[in-house]
């Protein structure tokens, strides 16, 4: 979330804005961990969802890509994981959303007793 809102991005958590699209911004939610099949380390994975007022249509792949572009720099920390498909508009909010994933690795704490 820092690094999407420290390259101007409106960031906000899941729930926090409510009501009618007025301008493009981003929610960042954790959608699930597992634990990786060989290794001491979580899968952390995250969805990066673009929320674009529907008069911005035409704009789309041009945010879509610029969310990329801002997202590649954390990598290989962040590494990209699924596109979303195609956007989704949403009639009570008068927009289009439309998600890219994202994954990183967190080492497990195998310390007993801390």
């Amino acid at each position: 979330m820092d690094h999407l809102q420290g390259n101007k991005y409106t960031v906000y958590t899941p729930t926090q804005a409510i009501g009618v699209v007025k301008d493009p911004y981003i929610v960042v939610t954790h959608i699930g961990s597992a634990r990786h099949a060989s290794f001491s380390t979580i899968i952390e994975r995250y969805s990066v969802v673009l929320f674009l007022p529907h008069r911005l249509y035409s704009e789309l792949q041009t945010h879509i890509q610029a969310i990329e572009n801002t997202m590649r720099k954390l990598h290989p920390q962040v590494i990209y994981d699924d596109f979303g498909g195609s956007p989704i508009y949403d009639d009570a909010m008068k927009c289009y959303q439309i998600a890219t994933d994202y994954k990183t690795y967190k080492r497990m704490n195998t310390k007993l007793g801390g």
